[in-house]
């Protein structure tokens, strides 16, 4: 978890939250030289880099409150599996 610099707001403080999140992979070499061949295979490696905004704390003098951001592609696709799952049990109960 990853928490921004906090934003002050009449009474409030905001505290940014993210989850970062990496990966790393690498490969080697391969050689095989002879006298009369020489056989080489190369290297490689690549990786991911990735930050998630996750919420805000709202730091208030009474209390501490958690607000999750809404991820609105998720509630997207359930909305549309809600309604095809729906769809499709009304179509085929007229049969």
């Amino acid at each position: 978890m990853v928490y921004g610099e906090p934003i002050e707001l009449e009474d409030k403080r905001i505290l940014p939250v993210a989850k970062v999140n990496y990966y790393v992979g690498g490969g080697g070499g391969y050689s095989d030289a002879s006298e009369n061949t020489a056989t080489a295979q190369g290297e490689g490696g690549g990786g991911h880099f990735a930050i998630k905004p996750i919420g805000v704390f709202e730091i208030t003098p009474e209390k501490v409150k958690f607000k999750p951001v809404i991820n609105i592609y998720f509630i997207l696709t359930i909305f549309s599996v809600v309604t095809l799952g729906l769809g499709f049990l009304l179509k085929r109960s007229r049969k």
